[in-house]
């Protein structure tokens, strides 16, 4: 099992979250960039076509199943997603 920190460190970011997760749900959007980490998990950073309410919350944005989760605070948000990595064994 990977600690919590060395999750983190697997993340790079992406400009093109669709692609490099083979992910159709954003075909009809402009391209999701975020964080990629381990697994195949990730976070999305908001885009300049949501709506300014959503953008006022926060400047990351995390789904885990019907939990959604938007925030500033990067390393909550990664705790969460760690847990869920954990908990799935994916990680």
């Amino acid at each position: 099992m990977k600690s919590f920190e060395e999750f983190q460190q697997s993340k790079h970011l992406s400009t093109n979250l669709g692609i490099e997760l083979s992910d159709a749900r954003w075909e009809d959007q402009p391209p999701a960039h975020g964080f990629v980490y381990e697994g195949g998990l990730y976070i999305e950073c908001m885009q300049d076509h949501w709506s300014a309410s959503a953008k006022a919350c926060g400047q990351y944005y995390l789904i885990i199943g019907c939990d959604e989760h938007i925030s500033d605070d990067l390393e909550m948000l990664e705790r969460r997603l760690y847990e869920f990595g954990i908990s799935e064994e994916i990680i």
